[in-house]
């Protein structure tokens, strides 16, 4: 350990004399501990070739501190080495090292006390490896900016959703009343030209939701989501990337719906897809493959499987799987948080998420949901309410601070007769003075004066027979009304743009039980 050729016989009869002091106590230390004459390491302790990768101290001896630095570090090293040499005691300081194998290590230094070697000077060099502190702290930076971007990414949603909504309405409005007042051939080019505009908002719509998938959190209770849709959007999500990647096959039944969210689900589809895209190697799709599977397991629950043939995961890592950010990938590839928040999702759903996994031979992830109603029931359900469009006509009121958005409604609504409240603080006064004039109430959410929550309080605790007679509609968005309906369970909530044929299948639903199952696909 105190080998050297270059050092000279006094400095390691020096080193030798200092053996059975200090640097007894310090060859026992875990931390790196060298001493440095100039930049040759001349004493290295086992917890710094340990650092480095090396099995023994001796393999250091005489080498430059240099050759271990982080090329972007070198002239901060040697600028720390000139200062010592000039009598500047070298500060505390962070700095970049790279391990034998070329992992990168970041050691915390402290300030280098000067050693008299005889024949020549030396400095202790004392290191802390703080390289997973410095990992996690830029996995808390980066899960805070995008915490950031997910609510700057709310606030675009909820602002696109709304005049979305209202041109989607007014397109389907106009084209049903060409389609009534002239024959087909005198409006074959107006038709086509309001195709191609509801074709164009369809795609805004689509983008919308592939953000808002990304900026929600919480858990909507009462709500039913299909996974098959949720597996589809994944796929067309993230498909290319997973394509260039492996041979990507898709083998789904249909299944009845969950109790969840869609977009939630669809988050955790995505991240397990994109896992299984990152553990296969580059330039290798045609040897691996990434299968789903969508199917109904024996004891009723529905079953998505997402199987890879990449490098498989470590035994000693599966324990660890699902904890915030535990990440096998390299600084910069993951933050550690997609397989947790999945492990939420599922669990907030009611399932479970399992995964089996063999070194060299792949992985394979399973998330089990408990379904919620017999496909059957559900085709009867939507069946009947197809066939409720010619009852009564409903006396609804629409509660939205947005004209465009009420305006739209109301002209989407022809069957039925539609009252506008243009904010809260209106709504609250209608509904309680003179709730029994309505049916249904459809209430947005977010309201500059008083927001929906408000207003069902307000009516619940003066009308409690109103409750029921809710709909909330939201932008989709983590506002905190959406969190507070989710942990009340109370009230139905739908999201922006709606669909006009779902708008009006939902109103033509005669009891709550109806309206729930219609619901679950989000409009």
């Amino acid at each position: 350990m105190l080998r050297s050729s270059s050092v000279g016989p006094s400095a390691r009869s020096a080193l030798h004399a200092l053996c059975g002091g200090e640097l007894g106590i310090l060859d026992l230390l875990a931390d790196p501990v060298a001493i440095r004459s100039g930049a040759e390491i001349v004493y290295a302790n086992h917890g710094f070739a340990s650092a480095f990768g090396y099995a023994r101290p001796s393999e250091l001896l005489g080498r430059a501190i240099v050759e271990l630095v982080h090329p972007d570090d070198l002239s901060r090293l040697q600028s720390r080495i000139a200062a010592s040499r000039s009598g500047t005691p070298p500060r505390h300081e962070e700095m970049r090292f790279l391990t034998r194998s070329g992992e990168t290590l970041v050691f915390a230094l402290a300030a280098e006390p000067p050693l008299n070697l005889g024949d020549r000077s030396g400095h202790l060099f004392v290191a802390r490896d703080i390289t997973h502190m410095k990992r996690l702290e830029s996995q808390l930076i980066l899960a805070d900016r995008l915490s950031s971007l997910g609510t700057l990414v709310a606030g675009v949603c909820h602002e696109l959703n709304n005049p979305l909504m209202y041109v989607l309405t007014n397109i389907h409005v106009v084209g049903e009343g060409l389609r009534e007042r002239f024959a087909k051939e005198e409006i074959e080019d107006l038709c086509a030209a309001l195709a191609d505009s509801e074709e164009g908002a369809l795609r805004m719509k689509k983008i919308v939701a592939d953000l808002r998938v990304f900026s929600r959190s919480g858990v909507t209770h009462g709500v039913f989501a299909s996974v098959n849709t949720a597996v589809d959007d994944a796929i067309q999500m993230v498909g290319d990337r997973v394509r260039s990647k492996a041979l990507l096959g898709v083998r789904a039944v249909t299944v009845p719906p969950v109790q969840g969210d869609v977009d939630r689900l669809v988050q955790v589809f995505v991240n397990l897809l994109n896992n299984a895209a990152d553990a296969i190697p580059e330039d290798a799709a045609n040897q691996n493959q990434i299968l789903v599977r969508v199917d109904r397991e024996a004891d009723g629950r529905v079953l998505v499987e997402v199987r890879d043939t990449g490098g498989g995961i470590p035994p000693e890592h599966l324990a660890r799987l699902w904890d915030p950010f535990f990440t096998t990938k390299g600084v910069g590839k993951g933050t550690g948080l997609g397989l947790a928040v999945c492990h939420r999702i599922v669990r907030d759903c009611g399932g479970t998420i399992t995964v089996e996994s063999e070194v060299g031979l792949g992985s394979v992830f399973q998330v089990h949901l408990p379904a919620v109603e017999e496909p059957a029931a559900v085709a009867t359900q939507e069946a009947q309410a197809e066939a409720h469009e010619t009852t009564e006509p409903l006396r609804v009121l629409v509660v939205d601070d947005d004209p465009g958005v009420a305006a739209g409604l109301e002209r989407a609504l022809p069957k039925h007769r539609v009252t506008v409240a243009s904010g809260g603080a209106e709504a609250i006064r209608r509904l309680i003075e003179n709730g029994d004039d309505f049916d249904v109430v459809l209430c947005d959410l977010s309201m500059p004066d008083i927001d929906g929550v408000a207003v069902f309080r307000a009516v619940e605790a003066d009308r409690p027979e109103m409750v029921e007679k809710f709909i909330f509609i939201t932008g989709g968005v983590a506002e905190p009304g959406n969190a507070e309906m989710a942990r009340t369970g109370r009230g139905q909530l739908i999201y922006k743009p709606i669909d006009v044929r779902a708008i009006r299948r939902l109103l033509a639903s005669q009891n709550r039980a109806e309206r729930d199952t219609l619901v679950r696909s989000g409009g």
